[in-house]
């Protein structure tokens, strides 16, 4: 059964056991639904006996030795992930976590993973992946599944979850291998009567014996060396075999960062190449642990595959669970800032949620809530920060910082200084571009920001480079204002022909960036005032101010140029095209006419178009009835902004005149009501209000922020 014709099983919950019908690829249409029945492997370690697995008794290289009451208890913490409790809720009593998401990324990694080992012919697939993310997106509960599946499938498996567990007593080697052993008997209690017998070439008393002997005779023997060789034989098992490390940077804790000093049976763990079989498939846990991934060698940096944090569409399905809070629903807009789509952060919500006393205390909760769980990170970022020693270390975490909050195309992995990955500030997205961990983790970097780019050194080297720098003045501008207003109260003046001049206060240390068509930070609806800065692909416009005073909404689209507003709206770039639909070569050839209607006529023409539009704006007064409306059909940039910051459909309808020249537009919701009043396409400028606008008159749509609407000290930096 394919994806393609299989039924959407979304928010349905499935025993994990059925997810595999007949063989061990997992069908997509079992994408986004609660795995339930999944096994406690710790409990299970608990209760189980090393002798219901190897008997009473085991003879093996001339020697017998006799189990008794031994369990797996030791090898528990082994097998349990570091936050287990956190990222897996269990049955009461049943002692079976009670579910886990099953997403589809998940599916698909394991389909192509196990497609990779039953690969046959000379050039073979990469057998190992590092699963890359920071802290609660995931990387243990896919880890955890791969084990489980694995075991179902009957698969060997060596899976350690808890790898700093496992290196808590690193100095007593007996501890340490003993642990690992009883592991490989426990993961593989169900088919270790079906695999082949043990053979090396290095213990030829043991050669031929049941693996499941050998095992136990290196524990009692505490025979380093014939554990690495009993690894060794299971990394090579036929057809196909898993080794599953969730390394949480333990081998580098314990051991440094110089491999060739570590333990010899270590530093397998460290090295790729010699995991590199035919047979094993090698899972590990990455990227919150970058001295793993630095320490790749070359050409293994395409096995990361990177998590990514819940989409809204998978969020929705949790918010469906029935013992989801429904205090929560209520509030989803600000679970989705506080919690940036982290998985462990919406289960720290939840337990939050469910543990207050009064559901209106949700903005108390709220602040709690921030503050626990940030509480790590705020200490790490700003340690970080003052152990930045060197001025090259200083340069490359600014550089970083600057590429985040400044930069208009997606910021690059390679900007990002590996501490603020593994801190958990910033998630990899598909190997190419980072976002924010969260609302929070945005704040942190961006109070750090400013306290580099807003300073008053910064600033008055902006101001030095504005003067002097003809070929740059434009760019220059659009960073001095942006830095500048949005870490000081004064107030600017907006001014139009047709609007009342307004005060407005850019004040704001809130601030999101806008992605292909989502939010950065994710947001589904915003409940306080911000910044958006746009991405490369929306030329019109150089950031977004949206101001909410008490619930009453103001967006402000900012278009800053050190021109005359024609001189700058020339063909395609033009306003005007953010109105018009992005397709269609009607349409399209319309507004390059459009755009280019006040630098292609005649100067007759030009006074002639004056005239009639000083005629149109006396007439306004008293009827829009000579204006023809047209509703816009197909994408159109500035409506699908607006319908992203305000989270619901929108029509725009543009008023035209005579000439077929935009006017002005009405902005109308599902309910016809007119959110016109409540948008603003603003021109800044150094000009004078005169000077901006020219000798042609400007639509009715266009406002300015020009010299006179500018504060004293800012307009002085900018005169002299």
């Amino acid at each position: 059964m394919t994806s393609e014709t299989s039924l959407d099983m979304s928010g349905k919950s499935v025993r994990y056991e059925e997810i595999f019908q007949g063989g061990l690829r997992i069908d997509e249409k079992f994408s986004n639904v609660w795995l339930t029945n999944l096994p406690n492997l710790h409990r299970e370690c608990v209760l189980k006996t090393v002798a219901s697995v190897l008997g009473e008794k085991v003879q093996v290289g001339g020697k017998v030795f006799k189990v008794g009451e031994e369990t797996f208890r030791d090898t528990a913490h082994l097998v349990a992930p570091t936050r287990f409790p956190e990222d897996f809720p269990l049955e009461d009593g049943a002692g079976k976590i009670s579910r886990v998401f099953l997403r589809r990324e998940f599916i698909k990694r394991w389909n192509k993973h196990i497609e990779s080992l039953d690969a046959e012919g000379c050039s073979l697939p990469r057998r190992q992946i590092i699963v890359s993310a920071a802290g609660g997106l995931g990387k243990s509960v896919d880890l955890y599944m791969a084990a489980v599946f694995s075991r179902h499938c009957r698969i060997p498996v060596q899976y350690i979850a808890n790898t700093l567990e496992w290196l808590r007593k690193v100095n007593d080697n007996s501890q340490v291998f003993s642990r690992y052993l009883k592991m490989l008997l426990f993961m593989n209690a169900d088919i270790l009567e079906e695999m082949p017998c043990f053979m090396t070439t290095d213990y030829d008393s043991l050669n031929g014996a049941p693996l499941k002997d050998v095992i136990y005779f290196a524990m009692k023997e505490r025979d380093i060396s014939l554990v690495s060789e009993i690894r060794r034989f299971m990394i090579q098992l036929a057809p196909r075999n898993m080794f599953i490390i969730d390394e949480h940077n333990a081998f580098w804790c314990n051991f440094g960062r110089n491999i060739n000093r570590w333990p010899d049976f270590f530093r397998f763990y460290a090295i790729m190449e010699v995991m590199d079989t035919p047979y094993c498939g090698v899972l590990l846990a990455g990227s919150r642990h970058y001295r793993l991934e630095d320490n790749l060698p070359s050409g293994y940096g395409d096995i990361k595959q990177y998590l990514e944090p819940l989409s809204f569409k998978e969020f929705d399905l949790w918010q469906d669970l029935p013992d989801y809070p429904s205090i929560l629903r209520q509030h989803s807009d600000e679970v989705v800032e506080v919690t940036g789509l982290v998985p462990r952060m919406i289960a720290k919500m939840v337990t939050f949620a469910n543990d207050l006393p009064d559901p209106s205390w949700f903005e108390d909760m709220k602040t709690q809530f921030t503050a626990d769980v940030c509480s790590e990170m705020i200490e790490k970022h700003w340690g970080y920060i003052k152990r930045l020693g060197s001025e090259r270390e200083k340069s490359a975490f600014d550089s970083m910082l600057y590429k985040l909050f400044m930069d208009r195309t997606k910021p690059n992995i390679t900007i990002a200084d590996e501490a603020y990955i593994s801190r958990g500030l910033l998630v990899v997205v598909d190997a190419v571009y980072l976002r924010f961990y969260n609302s929070a983790a945005c704040g942190m970097l961006l109070s750090s920001f400013l306290n580099r780019y807003a300073s008053k050194s910064y600033l008055s080297e902006l101001v030095e480079r504005y003067r002097s720098g003809q070929s740059t003045k434009g760019q220059t501008l659009k960073e001095l204002f942006f830095l500048w207003f949005i870490s000081r109260t004064e107030q600017v003046t907006i001014r139009s022909n047709s609007k009342p001049r307004r005060k407005l206060s850019l004040s704001c240390h809130s601030w999101f960036r806008l992605v292909g068509d989502e939010l950065d930070p994710p947001m589904k609806k915003f409940t306080h005032s911000c910044w958006i800065l746009l991405a490369e692909r929306h030329p019109r416009f150089d950031y977004i101010f949206v101001d909410i005073v008490d619930s009453q909404w103001h967006i402000y689209f900012f278009q800053i140029s050190v021109d005359s507003f024609y001189n700058h709206n020339r063909d395609y770039a033009a306003i005007e095209n953010s109105l018009l639909p992005l397709s269609g070569k009607e349409d399209e050839w319309k507004s390059l006419e459009f755009a280019s209607l006040s630098t292609s006529k005649t100067k007759s023409e030009q006074n002639s178009t004056k005239l009639s539009r000083g005629l149109q704006r006396r007439s306004k007064k008293k009827s829009r009835d000579n204006l023809k409306q047209r509703e816009v059909k197909g994408d159109c940039q500035l409506l699908n902004i607006l319908c992203l910051i305000l989270n619901q459909e929108f029509t725009i309808m543009l008023e035209e005149d005579d000439s077929g020249r935009v006017v002005d537009f009405r902005l109308l919701d599902s309910k016809g009501v007119d959110w016109r009043d409540c948008i603003s396409i603003v021109y800044v400028t150094p000009l004078s209000f005169k000077e901006a606008k020219g000798s042609l008159s400007v639509p009715n749509y266009v406002e300015f922020l020009c010299r006179e609407g500018f504060p004293e000290n800012f307009r002085v930096l900018l005169e002299k």
